[in-house]
C-alpha cells in the first residue's frame, strides 16, 4: 500500500502541468479537462494525505508527507472553485438536413 500511496503522489501534478501550460501559456480557455483533472487532483490529493497520516501516525516522514498532500489538495480545490467560477459553458446543436 505504501508504493501505491507514495507512486501516486506525482502523477497529478504531472498532468496539471500539461494542461495549465497549454491553457495558461497560450491564452486559451479553459476546458472541461482541466476542470476534471482539478476535481481529480483535489480527491486523490486528499486521499493520500489521509492515507499517509492514518497508516504513519508514529512516523515524522508520513505525518509530513499526509500535511503537504491535504495542502496540495486545497490548492487544487481553489483552483477547481476558480475555474469554475470563470468557465463559459457553451453547448451547440447541429441538424443535419437529409435530402
Amino acid at each position: 500500500m505504501t508504493t501505491c500511496t507514495y507512486g501516486g503522489i506525482p502523477s497529478p501534478p504531472l498532468l496539471c502541468q500539461c494542461v495549465a501550460s497549454g491553457t495558461y501559456f497560450f491564452c486559451s480557455p479553459h476546458s472541461i479537462l482541466e476542470l476534471f483533472i482539478n476535481f481529480l487532483g483535489v480527491i486523490l490529493f486528499v486521499a493520500v494525505g489521509a492515507i499517509c497520516i492514518e497508516g504513519r501516525r508514529n512516523e515524522t516522514l508520513g505525518l509530513a508527507i499526509g500535511i503537504l498532500a491535504i495542502a496540495t489538495g486545497v490548492v487544487f480545490l481553489v483552483d477547481f472553485v476558480f475555474a469554475v467560477r470563470h468557465t463559459k459553458f457553451t453547448t451547440t446543436t447541429t441538424t443535419i438536413t437529409r435530402g
